[in-house]
Order: C-alpha cells, then structure tokens, then sequence
C-alpha cells in the first residue's frame, strides 16, 4: 500500500508544509495552503512527479560519499548548528570534540576512502567488536589500572559498554544524515541489534560522613571547598558551576542563570547557605565567582603559562578535577565529581519527597530523566517506610478494636458466622 504524503502545521504558522519520502530521500517543503485538503493534494501531485524522476533518472538523484567525508561533513555541521545558538553550552562544545575524536578512530578502523553505501550491518559489528577490546585509557593515553578486588593487583580494565555504544551512536548519526538530509544512498542498517548493553543509572551520592570527612581535610582551603559546597547544594553541573560569572548571579532576586547542555537556560535558587557561599566569595573577583590564590610559583602545563605565588586565579575545569581526585584518592572514596549533581538531587528528593522540585532544582526538560536517576530509595529510607507500614496497620489495628468495643451489642461478623446463615 502506498503511504499518503504527510501535511503539517509548523508552530506559529497557519499554512501547510509537506514530508514523504520516495526511495530513502526525504522531501520537505512548504504548500502556501491553509486549507488541508488541497495541500494533502499538491503534496499527492509533488510525490508522484518524484516518482517518475526516480525511475526516469534513478542514477541522478544520489551520490555517493566517502566515510571520510561523511564524518567531516556531520561534525562541521553539528559545529555550525552550535555557533547558531545565542549562548552554546561549554559541555556541548566538549562533547563535539569528543565526537570529532571518536568519529576519527571508528573511521580509521572502516577505512576513510570506503564509500557510505558499502556501510553495513557487518562492518559495524566489526567496529563494535573491535571497539569492545581497546583498554580505558589515562589523560596520558597509557592504560587505566584499577585494583582488582580479588588479588589486590591493579590491572587495566576494558572500556564500558557505554563507551561501545557512543562509536555506534555517532555512525548512526552519520548514517542517518547521510541517507536523508545528503541523499546518500546507503543500506539498511538495524542499529538497535548493535548496541551493547549498558549497566543501570549510577546512583551513588556522598554520604553526610563522607561529606564531612572531606571538609575536614587540610585541603579544603579557599576557593576550591566553597566550590565543592556550592555544588552539592545547587545540583550544577561541572562546567556550570566552575566557570560561573558574577553576571549570571542576581542576589536581590536570589537567582542564578546558566547554560545547560543543549542551549538550554536555567535557573537555580538561591537559598540561604548557597546566599552565605555566595557573600563569603563576593568581592574577591571582578568576574569569576570561585577563585583562588596560587601557593606557589609553577609552571602550568595544561594553562602554558607561568603561576606567581600570592597570585588570585579562576579556578578552571582542569583544577577542581585535579584537586576532587586528590581527596577522593586520599580518602579512598569511589566518587565522582557528577555525584555532587546526584547528591543534591537525592537528598531534596529525600527531605520533600517531591519529584517535581527536583526536576526543577536540576534543571531536566523531561521529569522521565529525574525519575530514572532521582528515584531510587536507599535502604535506609527504605528501613523508614517499612517502620512508617507497620505502625499504620498498628494504628488500623486498634482503632478497629476500638470500634468493636464501642458497638459490642452488634455481633462481629466472621466467615463462620455467614457459613450459619
């Protein structure tokens, strides 16, 4: 059966526009048509006429591309549709180069002059395949050892599923474009039978033991342990909170605003202690909010520069991650610095109960997204409602025997009781 060509209304416009798709190329455009049913027949007459050219001309309508090409093409298009936005987010820079990095391996491994439409199902699983073999590896690129909780040895470990599945999505990302924004021909591929399977939602937080632990070692000095008390409170992510600026921070209406991963604007309340962090910090920077004085005189790789001692710096991205291993190693904690987010959203969620505010408080377009990693229940809590349980069907319990207490001229009525009727 043949499908009928799709009319829409775009948002915010009371004329008609058109999608189908004949042979894998999508077409889209506009009608000029506020009524439906004449735009539903010029959209039948424009897919008929890209049917005829189809089989009239069926080498003309596509070309093909190199996986090369096809790679470079997708990130510097993915980089202009960021540099459109007003504000880009700094995590979706990040992960644009991520992508860049990881499209540049997948398209070694499948050979960059290989044509987009020789892409199959079986060169994929060979990618993943591959992919499943290569070791986790340091900033330094030399292999991640971890201690194996067995022998005590530490021992380089495998990349994680997830990891697998990030070279994969982004083939698929390519794939797609490819087939229906360049009109490439291209195969069919089922990317959902590729896709390794990833383990569940990370829902680790840092305890209160832990938390004060940490505050109690020696370097949670200026700068860096208000910057680790900001975050645990306000639920920002990483490149939020340590690149804040002065100008996203409104004190009179206790309001913060900052660029979430996809573009999108978010506003945080200030409450009393992110107030008292915010206050201790005003006046040291003009333009950052978490700095700090260097204590020594070093040469900065990762900045190029030369630090002077007693000299006031930002506290960048590469710094707070230096100085979170440093204390989670020396406390031996397995933490990261994303659990600041989950702890702040885990603990809201455990004092109030309400799901809504902590979709609020972390900023997640989908309430989805916080139920999947903000809901879960703790044994502890889970100890708390079993207790609450019990003394409620306690409670229930006596007020029953009350009640027939109260009413004990009625006879209390039993299965044995109806068995005599």
């Amino acid at each position: 059966m043949v499908q009928p060509a799709n009319v829409f209304l775009p948002p915010g416009s009371s004329r008609y526009c058109y999608k189908f798709k004949v042979r894998g190329r999508w077409y889209r455009g506009p009608t000029g048509m506020t009524d439906r049913r004449e735009a539903t027949k010029f959209a039948h007459r424009l897919k008929a006429q890209a049917k005829r050219e189809a089989l009239l001309h069926p080498s003309s309508n596509f070309s093909d591309m190199s996986v090369r090409s096809a790679a470079a093409r997708f990130v510097r298009e993915r980089e202009d549709e960021l540099n459109d936005r007003e504000v880009p987010s700094l995590s979706s820079l990040r992960n644009l180069k991520t992508s860049e990095r990881e499209l540049k391996m997948v398209v070694e491994w499948i050979g960059g002059d290989t044509p987009m439409s020789r892409i199959s199902i079986d060169s994929m699983r060979m990618i993943t395949a591959r992919r499943k073999e290569e070791w986790k590896l340091t900033g330094q690129g030399s292999p991640l050892l971890k201690t194996n909780v067995t022998t005590g040895i530490r021992e380089p470990v495998r990349v994680s599923n997830r990891t697998v599945n990030i070279g994969c999505e982004l083939m698929r990302s390519v794939h797609i474009r490819a087939r229906d924004v360049w009109h490439v021909p291209v195969q069919p591929i089922k990317w959902r039978g590729l896709m390794a399977k990833e383990a569940g939602p990370r829902t680790r937080e840092i305890s209160i033991e832990e938390e004060d632990a940490i505050r109690a070692l020696p370097t949670f000095r200026e700068g860096y342990g208000p910057c680790f008390s900001f975050a645990i409170i306000s639920g920002l992510r990483l490149d939020n909170f340590v690149n804040l600026k002065w100008s996203q921070i409104d004190l009179a209406n206790r309001e913060i605003k900052v660029i979430q991963k996809g573009g999108r604007e978010h506003r945080v309340p200030i409450d009393d202690e992110l107030m008292k962090i915010l206050l201790k910090e005003k006046g040291k920077d003009d333009e950052f909010v978490f700095t700090y004085v260097t204590q020594n005189t070093y040469f900065n790789k990762m900045a190029k520069r030369q630090c002077i001692r007693n000299e006031r710096r930002r506290i960048a991205r590469e710094g707070f991650t230096s100085w979170f291993d440093h204390i989670r190693k020396r406390l031996r904690l397995d933490i990261r610095i994303h659990d600041l987010r989950r702890t702040a959203g885990a603990r809201l969620l455990r004092a109030t109960g309400n799901l809504k505010a902590v979709q609020q408080l972390l900023g997640h377009a989908n309430i989805a997204t916080t139920a999947k990693h903000y809901s879960h229940i703790p044994l502890p809590d889970l100890i708390a409602l079993q207790d609450r349980t019990h003394a409620d069907i306690k409670r229930r319990r006596a007020e029953m025997a009350f009640l027939f207490q109260e009413h004990a001229a009625f006879p209390r009525v039993t299965p044995e009781s109806l068995i005599d009727r």
